[in-house]
C-alpha cells in the first residue's frame, strides 16, 4: 500500500505565485546584511527565497524578473528537493501603449537559463541594452500582440500582467483602440493577472469588469480568459502575498496551459477554493486474478477508468464493490457481478482498499478481502504508513456505509423500481435527524411488538376463561343435582379434605411462580460498575464524581443481592413449612379416606357414584378462582388496548414527520435541478404494497376486490384492521366489496395478522419527471412515459447530486443520449466533483475530458492478460495520457471541438 500511495494520483490543487521578482529589480528590498556579491551569499539568499515560499505553503513559483534571467538557476537549484517547482521566465514591457504594456513570459521548469536569455535578445533586448542608465527596464521591440505569439511559438505562455494597474492591458491610460482589442482577443493569451477574485467584478459596471466578464462585444473572446492572482513580490515577505490555486497533474507549461484553458475547473482564488470534508477511496491494489499487480492511487475528485473491451474496467469496479459489501440491484447486474467474481476474480484473489472517512474525525482504514472469504478491517497508521490493528466484528459498511456503486445497466434497474428511488432521496436526509427518526420509529415498533405479544396471550387466556366459565356452569348444575339427592351431607368430610388439598396445591403453585419470577429478576439485576473503573475514567476530568457513583452502584448491587438472598431463603422456609404442614395433615387424611371408602360402599348400593361427585367439586374448586381472575384480565386487556392506540398514534406521528423530512429533500432536489428534473412525493402512495399483503393471505379474493379496498378514499391499513375486527358486514360496507370477498378476508385474517396490519408501513410514492423541453418553456414527463435513455438520465441526475460519500458508476453513458451526457451529466459532474469523489468507467470522451477528470486511469490488456506497464495514469494535461484518450474514447461534436482546444490544435 505504501507503493500505491507513492504513485501520482492525477491533478490536484497546488498553491502558486506566478509573478515574482529578484534582487535584480532596483525596487527589491533584501533583508539587512544580505550578501549579493559572492556566489555563496547569492546561494544563501536563494535558499531564503525558497524558504519564504515554502513557509507560505507555495508549491509553484514563476520567477519573472524585468528583462533578466540572472537569478533563475540560483533559485531553481535552491528549490531542488524542496517540493517546489520553479517556472523560469521574465517580465517584459512591449511597445504597445503609452508606456509599454507588460507581459509575464513563463517557460518549462527545465528550460536552460541561456536559452531564456537568448529569447530576451530575440525580443529586441540584447544583453548589454536591457536597462536604462537609471536601471529601469527598457521596452522590447515587439508590440504586445506579436510578443504574445512569439512567446507561444517558443514554448512558453504569455500572461497579461497586472491588467488593472500601470502598464496593464486594461488600464485605459496604458493602451487604447484596435491594438488593445486584438491583444485581448488573441486566443494565445491564456491568462490575465487581476488583484481580486474574479467574482468581485461580477456586478461591477467598469470597463475592465465588463471586459473580464466578456460583456463587451468588441472585446468578446471565444473563451473567457483565465484570471490569476500573484504577488508581484519585491521582498521576501511579499512572496505568496497574493496567490492562485492551480489544479495540475503535469507540472509543465502544457499543464498550466490546460489549467488556463479550463479555468472554471482548475483555477481558484484562495477565497474561492472549496474546502470540504468527505469520505473517499484513497488507494486500491489487486493481488491474484485478472487484475494481479494493478495499483491505483485514486484522486479525491473525478476519476475516469478508460480502456477497450475486456481490459478490466468493470472488474475494477465490481471487485471494489465486493470488498465493500455492496450488493447489486436487479437480476442482470447481479449476473454480471457474479460472473466477474467467478471468471476473473478467482479463489484466493485479494483486494486491499485504503479508505478515508471524515466523521466524526478524519481516519483511514485498510479493508482487505480474499475471495471467497469475508472482509477484514484494519485501522491505518498514517505516520508509519501501515496497519496498526485489526478491528474484529467491524464491517466495511460500518466504516464507509453510504458509498454508492452502480454497475452496468443498474441505473436502468433503478429507473423501474419506485422503492429504490425513494432510497435515493433518503441519502440526502440529515444523518442525525434520520437516525433520530429511525430510532423513534423502531422504539414504537418494539413497544407495539411487546404489547401485541401480551395481548395475544391475554386474549388466549380470555378464551380459556370463557370456556372454563361454561364448564363451571355445567359443573355447578351437576353438583346441585347431587346435593338435591342428599349426597352432600354424607360426603361433607371428604369434601372438606379435598378443599384442603386444593389449598395445599394453590400454595405450592404460588411458591413455584414466585421462584420463577425471582430467578428471572436475579438474571436481570446484575449491577456492574466496571465501566466506572479507573482504566475507563483516567482521561475524564471528573474522576472523583464518577468514582463516588461507582461506589454507590457497588453498594446497591450488594443490597440487591442480600435482598434476593433473603427472599430466596424466605421462599425456601415457606416451602419447608408447607411440606411440614402437609406431613402433619396427611395422617388425618388417610384416616378420613378409610371412612370415605365405607361411605362409598354404602352409596354405591344406592346407585350413586360418589367419586364423580367429589371430582365435580374438585373441578369447581379449581375453576372458580380462575374465572374470578377473568375480571382482572378484562381490566388489564382494556389498559393494553388503550396503550396500543396511543403507541399507534405515536408511530403514525413519527412516520408523518419522516415524510415531511423527505418532502424537504424533494424541495431541495427540485431547487438544485430546477429546469432539468422535478420530484413529487405522495404520503403512503405505494398502496400496492398492502395489496401484496392481502394477496399473500391466500384467501381466494379476486384482485379487483383487493384494488377496491386500497383505492378507497378513506383506506389505511389501521382502518382496514379496525373494520376486520367489527365483522363481515362492516368490511363489505366500508370498502364496497362483495359479501363473499368480505367473508373470505374475515376468515383469512387471524388476530396476529390484524395486529400486523395496524403497523404496516405503506411507502411514499415518488414521481420523477424530466424536462424534455427547453429551459424557458419546460415540458415535464414522468419517467414511466420516457424512453430508456431519458429514464436513465433522470435517475443519474439524482445519483450525481451531492453527498459526502464516493460514487462508483460503470459506463453511465450506456443508456443515455449523448446530448444528455454533455448538457446535463458532465455539467453536474464538474459542479459536484469538488464536494465528493467519483470513480467512473467510461467509453465516452465527454466525461473525462469535458468533465476534466483529475485522474484518468488507462487499462490495457492483450489476449486476456492485463499489461501493467501500459496501464498509465494522469490527467489530460499529461502528454502521455493524450494518445490513449484520443484512441480509446469517442464523443460528440461538442466534445471533439473542445478536445481540439485542449490539445492545442
Amino acid at each position: 500500500m505504501k507503493t500505491v500511495l507513492n504513485q501520482p494520483n492525477g491533478a490536484n490543487f497546488l498553491l502558486a505565485d506566478l509573478h515574482l521578482h529578484t534582487p535584480d529589480d532596483p525596487q527589491f528590498t533584501c533583508p539587512p546584511g544580505t550578501d549579493l556579491e559572492s556566489n555563496h551569499g547569492k546561494a544563501n539568499f536563494a535558499a531564503s527565497y525558497i524558504k519564504a515560499a515554502k513557509d507560505k505553503g507555495l508549491s509553484i513559483l514563476a520567477v519573472t524578473e524585468h528583462n533578466s534571467v540572472e537569478w533563475i538557476d540560483l533559485i531553481r537549484n535552491a528549490a531542488s528537493g524542496s517540493g517546489i517547482i520553479v517556472f523560469p521566465g521574465f517580465e517584459i514591457g512591449t511597445t504597445s501603449g503609452s508606456d509599454g504594456v507588460h507581459l509575464l513570459c513563463i517557460f518549462e521548469p527545465d528550460r536552460p537559463q541561456d536559452e531564456l536569455d537568448d529569447l530576451l535578445t530575440q525580443m529586441g533586448l540584447p544583453r548589454d541594452s536591457r536597462f536604462h542608465d537609471d536601471k529601469t527596464p527598457k521596452l522590447c521591440s515587439r508590440p504586445v500582440d506579436d510578443a504574445i505569439n512569439f512567446v507561444q511559438d517558443n514554448g512558453g505562455i504569455a500572461i497579461a500582467a497586472h491588467v488593472l494597474s500601470e502598464n496593464g492591458m486594461l488600464k485605459k491610460e496604458s493602451m487604447r483602440g484596435e491594438i488593445r482589442v486584438n491583444a485581448w482577443k488573441n486566443q494565445r493569451l491564456f491568462a490575465a493577472e487581476i488583484p481580486k477574485a474574479r467574482s468581485f467584478y461580477d456586478n461591477k459596471d467598469t470597463f475592465a469588469a465588463r471586459v473580464i466578464r466578456n460583456d463587451m462585444d468588441i472585446y468578446k473572446r471565444k473563451r473567457l480568459i483565465a484570471c490569476i492572482y500573484s504577488s508581484d513580490a519585491r521582498k521576501l515577505d511579499d512572496i505568496g502575498r497574493r496567490t492562485t490555486w492551480i489544479k495540475l497533474s503535469s507540472l509543465t507549461i502544457e499543464g498550466l496551459k490546460q489549467a488556463f484553458l479550463d479555468w472554471e475547473a482548475r483555477i481558484r482564488h484562495p477565497e474561492e477554493l472549496i474546502k470540504t470534508d468527505y469520505s473517499q477511496i484513497v488507494a486500491v491494489e489487486w493481488i491474484g486474478g485478472f487484475l494481479d499487480g494493478l495499483k491505483i492511487h485514486f484522486n479525491k475528485n473525478l476519476n475516469a477508468l478508460i480502456g477497450g473491451k475486456g481490459t478490466g474496467k468493470s472488474t475494477v469496479l465490481e471487485t471494489i464493490r465486493y470488498v465493500l459489501g455492496h450488493e447489486p440491484m436487479g437480476e442482470e447486474p447481479r449476473r454480471q457481478y457474479e460472473a466477474i467474481l467467478k471468471d476473473v476474480f478467482r479463489p484466493g484473489s485479494t483486494v486491499r482498499i485504503l479508505v478515508e472517512v471524515t466523521a466524526p474525525g478524519p481516519s483511514r482504514y485498510l479493508i482487505e478481502r480474499s475471495f471467497p472469504y469475508d472482509p477484514v478491517v484494519f485501522r491505518w497508521n498514517e505516520d508509519l504508513m501501515e496497519v496498526s490493528e485489526e478491528l474484529p466484528g467491524v464491517s466495511p459498511v460500518d466504516i464507509i456505509g453510504k458509498i454508492e456503486v452502480y454497475g452496468q445497466k443498474e441505473i436502468l434497474e433503478l429507473s423501474r423500481k419506485e422503492d429504490i428511488q425513494v432510497k435515493l432521496l433518503k441519502r440526502f436526509l440529515d444523518p442525525r435527524e434520520q437516525t433520530s427518526l429511525d430510532e423513534r420509529e423502531n422504539e414504537c415498533l418494539r413497544k407495539l411488538s411487546e404489547n401485541v405479544q401480551i395481548l395475544i396471550k391475554m386474549e388466549r387466556d380470555k378464551e380459556t376463561i370463557e370456556e372454563r366459565s361454561r364448564q363451571l356452569i355445567s359443573l355447578r348444575e351437576k353438583l346441585r343435582q347431587y346435593e338435591s339427592a342428599g349426597i352432600k351431607d354424607q360426603l361433607s368430610e371428604q369434601r372438606s379434605y379435598v378443599q384442603e388439598e386444593n389449598l395445599f396445591q394453590r400454595i405450592d403453585e404460588l411458591l413455584r411462580n414466585l421462584e420463577t419470577r425471582l430467578e428471572t429478576f436475579t438474571e436481570a439485576s446484575n449491577i456492574s460498575s466496571e465501566f466506572l473503573s479507573d482504566k475507563y475514567l483516567k482521561e475524564h476530568p471528573h474522576v472523583d464524581i464518577f468514582k463516588e457513583l461507582g461506589k454507590e452502584l457497588d453498594d446497591l448491587d450488594q443490597s440487591v443481592k442480600k435482598a434476593l438472598l433473603s427472599i430466596s431463603r424466605a421462599i425456601n422456609n415457606a416451602r419447608l413449612k408447607l411440606s411440614d404442614s402437609k406431613k402433619k395433615w396427611e395422617p388425618d387424611n388417610i384416616e378420613q379416606r378409610k371412612r370415605y371408602q365405607n361411605t362409598l360402599i354404602k352409596l354405591q348400593t344406592e346407585s350413586f357414584d360418589p367419586n364423580d361427585y367429589i371430582e365435580v367439586e374438585r373441578k369447581i374448586g379449581r375453576l372458580a378462582p380462575l374465572v374470578k381472575e377473568g375480571k382482572r384480565i378484562d381490566i388489564r386487556h382494556k389498559e393494553l388496548i388503550n396503550r396500543r392506540i396511543q403507541l399507534l398514534h405515536e408511530l403514525q406521528a413519527v412516520r408523518q414527520e419522516s415524510h415531511r423530512a423527505l418532502a424537504k429533500v424533494a424541495d431541495f432536489i427540485n431547487q438544485e435541478l430546477s429546469g432539468i428534473l422535478r420530484v413529487d412525493l405522495e404520503y403512503e402512495g405505494q398502496k400496492d404494497e398492502f395489496a401484496k399483503q392481502l394477496a399473500d393471505l391466500k384467501s381466494g379474493v379476486r384482485n379487483d376486490q383487493i384494488q377496491r379496498i386500497i383505492k378507497h378514499l378513506e383506506f389505511t391499513p389501521a382502518r382496514f384492521a379496525q373494520e376486520i375486527r367489527k365483522g363481515i358486514e362492516y368490511i363489505e360496507e366500508s370498502f364496497g366489496i362483495t359479501n363473499a370477498a368480505a367473508q373470505a378476508l374475515w376468515r383469512a385474517c387471524t388476530q396476529e395478522v390484524v395486529y400486523d396490519f395496524e403497523i404496516f408501513a405503506i411507502p411514499p410514492s415518488i414521481s420523477i419527471q424530466l424536462n424534455i423541453g427547453a429551459l424557458l418553456s419546460p415540458q415535464y414527463k414522468e419517467t414511466k412515459h420516457l424512453s430508456i435513455g431519458q429514464k436513465c438520465t433522470a435517475i443519474l441526475m439524482l445519483i450525481l447530486l451531492r453527498t459526502p460519500y464516493p460514487l462508483i458508476v460503470d459506463q453511465p453513458e450506456d443508456d443515455l443520449d449523448n446530448s444528455f451526457v454533455y448538457s446535463d451529466v458532465v455539467k453536474r459532474l464538474r459542479r459536484e466533483k469538488e464536494y465528493r469523489q467519483f470513480i467512473i468507467a467510461t467509453h465516452n470522451a465527454n466525461i473525462p475530458i469535458l468533465g476534466d477528470a483529475e485522474l484518468i486511469q488507462v487499462l490495457y490488456a492483450d489476449e486476456g492478460n492485463l499489461i501493467l506497464e501500459k496501464c498509465i495514469r494522469g490527467s489530460i494535461d499529461d502528454f502521455q495520457i493524450r494518445e490513449p484518450v484520443e484512441t480509446i474514447l469517442e464523443g460528440g461534436h461538442d466534445a471533439f471541438e473542445f478536445r481540439k482546444s485542449k490539445y492545442g490544435f
